[in-house]
């Protein structure tokens, strides 16, 4: 869990309770919608918070749908929407407890990380593989 320091009103505590909360059925559209139209700081965390798991559970979903072939995603697929229900209740009650603590999912993968460090300050794509290159030299 991370702090911020922003201030927030009502509103932006209301978006980062919807940001956690409307992507349960497995939609990563509402957290994206409030991420670029916000511009407090604290919400925008939130809201990667929220679409990094929301992306990696429709990973993992579409990983066990491919393996309901073997028979191994019929026990995955039930287990991963009960995960899903339960991180998502999880945070929305810290959410709305504490909206400057940024809780992080479990086994959520971190996409935003992935991307921040692929581009860097001035917007231009870097190869990571030659950075990690660099360093072991």
């Amino acid at each position: 869990m991370s702090k911020t320091n922003d201030t927030l009103n009502s509103d932006d505590k209301t978006l980062i309770i919807l940001a956690h909360a409307l992507g349960f059925p497995g939609s990563f559209i509402p957290a994206l919608i409030i991420f670029l139209l916000t511009k407090n700081e604290t919400v925008k965390k939130h809201c990667k918070a929220a679409l990094n798991w929301q992306i990696s559970f429709l990973i993992y979903m579409a990983v066990a749908g491919i393996l309901t072939f073997i028979l191994i995603g019929l026990i995955m697929v039930p287990v991963l929407a009960i995960a899903s229900l339960v991180f998502t209740i999880i945070a929305v009650v810290k959410a709305s407890e504490d909206p400057k603590t940024i809780w992080e999912y479990p086994l959520s993968l971190n996409i935003f990380q992935i991307i921040e460090d692929t581009i860097n300050t001035k917007g231009e794509v870097v190869d990571v593989t030659a950075n990690e290159k660099e360093e072991k030299n």
